[in-house]
């Protein structure tokens, strides 16, 4: 019998949708649930028979896909999450540890490195780590990029620091775009020696969920083509492949790890309680004459939105949703293996939910939901910076 402790996910990406690479070196996948499922579409008959009965059930199509449900840790989704974004990573900023030092001045931070920051973009977030003064570590976003060797910070918590040590500095950038991108995805059952391979398969949705004294969760939603079921070991799609083990990354909380909340650019004060973004990429199954499954998957709009609960401190995003204000937000999470973080250039404030229904003893909570638009140089909606 099949057990789920036993199951397994890995992916590889396809050159073509729907085309599995030959002989591939698939990623095992780090997740938690898998609701990857064929889907079948019937038709009863209409014939009139004379004993009431049906005579007919016809297969009319089939869909493929399904959500991950994951525990987010760094360096474990990157190739999934630039698919979500559907932008494309920049080069890797790469300081190791003991080549970089900090000069701070007036809520400036001067960091330098030869060379290390020729592929610096101004807006980005970097990842510093190890650093002997704790309040040098975290995600610290690019002010200005001098040259390849010097960027500024504006962080007026940042102390001076000099070369040596342990400190480094990590990350890299994607910006939502329009690049399409499909993966096979290879379900094993490791105890009977049965698999699935899942073709074609796009990013649909990515889910990240922050909540207090909780690791930080998500989910990934796939749609695609194809799909095929063997009972040998190793599958006739594996070739000389080969799969490469799972990452072993800390995961990462939404305590410890959660390096500051950012709204309008500044550190925000708040108790925050949870915090989540989706976003979703209105994928849709084409039909084609000839084809049970789809002959294609499209992308419609990317919609990046989501909400948050924090202790209600303040009238100024109350306001801001009164006026329909733009606001900024920026957000992430990062432990000694790396991190996530997330920025939204421009939002617009849903409903926010503040009152005095809790009745005695209770915090007065104030809950506002919030949908992304693209920035007003009209570049981009949602940028993400990952390091590992």
């Amino acid at each position: 019998m099949a057990d789920t402790s036993r199951g397994r996910i890995a992916y590889i990406a396809e050159s073509v949708a729907g085309t599995t690479p030959d002989n591939p070196d698939f990623q095992i996948l780090r997740f938690t649930s898998s609701g990857l499922a064929y889907t079948k579409q019937t038709t009863e008959s209409n014939e009139l028979e004379s004993g009431a009965m049906i005579t007919d059930l016809i297969e009319t199509g089939a869909e493929s896909g399904g959500n991950l449900d994951v525990e987010w840790s760094p360096d474990s989704y990157d190739d999934l999450i630039e698919a979500a974004v559907r932008g494309t990573r920049t080069t890797a900023v790469a300081s190791v540890a003991g080549d970089a030092s900090i000069a701070a001045s007036g809520g400036t931070a001067t960091v330098t490195d030869t060379g290390k920051f020729a592929n610096v973009t101004v807006g980005q977030w970097l990842l510093f780590r190890g650093w002997t003064n704790s309040v040098n570590n975290g995600w610290k976003q690019v002010a200005t990029n001098a040259d390849n060797d010097t960027i500024t910070i504006e962080d007026a918590n940042m102390v001076a620091e000099s070369a040596g040590g342990s400190g480094q500095i990590d990350g890299q950038m994607i910006r939502n775009g329009t690049v399409e991108r499909s993966f096979s995805l290879e379900e094993t059952y490791t105890d009977i020696d049965v698999f699935r391979l899942f073709k074609g398969q796009r990013v649909g949705m990515m889910s990240a969920d922050f909540s207090a004294g909780s690791i930080l969760t998500g989910s990934m939603s796939f749609m695609g083509l194809d799909v095929e079921i063997e009972d040998s070991d190793p599958p006739s799609w594996l070739g000389t492949g080969s799969r490469t083990t799972a990452t072993t990354t800390g995961i990462l909380n939404a305590t410890a790890n959660v390096g500051g909340i950012y709204v309008d650019g500044t550190l925000s004060t708040a108790c925050f309680k949870s915090l989540s973004l989706n976003i979703e990429n209105q994928l849709r199954p084409t039909q084609c004459i000839g084809s049970k499954f789809p002959g294609l998957v499209g992308y419609g709009r990317q919609r990046v939105s989501g909400s948050f609960t924090k202790v209600f401190n303040s009238i100024a995003l109350y306001e801001a949703m009164l006026n329909h204000s733009d606001v900024s937000l920026a957000f992430g999470a990062y432990n000694t293996s790396g991190g996530i973080h997330f920025s939204l250039p421009r939002v617009k404030l849903g409903n926010d939910s503040v009152g005095l229904s809790g009745g005695n003893d209770t915090d007065v909570d104030e809950s506002i939901d919030w949908t992304a638009i693209k920035d007003t140089t009209g570049t981009y909606q949602i940028q993400v910076d990952i390091a590992s």
